[in-house]
């Protein structure tokens, strides 16, 4: 970045009629320079300005997506607490269902062994049982597996929830730091405008005394 050469702070001047014509020469040439100077640098923080003032809208755009995202990964958490007690009951309700048709299994096998005459009938029962049971244990397993699936299911979501708090948080230090990088540049904008005003005036003045 160019700086503008001065004599104090204010780029004040004291220009005197018994200057020498060179002095006033060079002089103006000075001014010149202080004049582009001064534009250059206004417009490079102003740029910067503009940049960080995108940057911040973009960042606090993205902690509301990010906001957002987090509900509703917790939301389906809640919902898989719901589906795991509804599977839980409904295995109650299996392992109590195949109490009964266990106990009748074994009271119509005894009866087998009583009964000759309705031996085929009470084996055909037998056989219809026995898929029920094996269509219980087969539920049974089905379940166990899917509460496992949503055990794995709640652990990755515990994850994503990790990765967007992170996400979050960097883009919440991003928002800070560019928040603070836009008062700067506009600081630096805004002097370097006045700066680029006064050399103006400085070099019209030492023209006018010149012509």
């Amino acid at each position: 970045m160019r700086l503008i050469t001065t004599t104090s702070l204010a780029m004040t001047f004291i220009i005197s009629t018994a200057f020498a014509e060179t002095n006033i020469d060079e002089s103006i040439e000075q001014l010149k320079t202080n004049v582009d100077n001064a534009k250059s640098n206004y417009e490079q923080y102003n740029e910067n300005a503009k940049i960080a003032d995108k940057n911040f809208s973009t960042t606090t755009q993205a902690i509301e997506v990010l906001k957002n995202q987090k509900k509703q990964v917790l939301k389906t958490d809640v919902n898989i607490d719901e589906n795991q007690k509804v599977l839980d009951q409904v295995k109650v309700q299996l392992k109590g269902l195949k109490s009964k048709e266990q106990k009748k299994f074994d009271e119509e096998q005894k009866q087998v062994q009583k009964l000759e005459a309705r031996l085929n009938d009470l084996k055909k029962n037998l056989e219809k049982r026995k898929l029920n049971l094996q269509a219980y244990d087969r539920k049974m397993t089905e379940i166990d597996k899917e509460k496992k699936d949503w055990e794995f299911q709640r652990k990755n979501m515990q994850n994503l929830v990790s990765q967007i708090q992170e996400k979050q948080k960097q883009a919440e230090a991003e928002k800070v730091t560019w928040g603070q990088k836009k008062k700067s540049y506009e600081a630096e904008a805004k002097k370097w405008k006045k700066a680029s005003k006064t050399a103006e005036k400085q070099l019209a003045h030492i023209e006018k005394i010149k012509n």
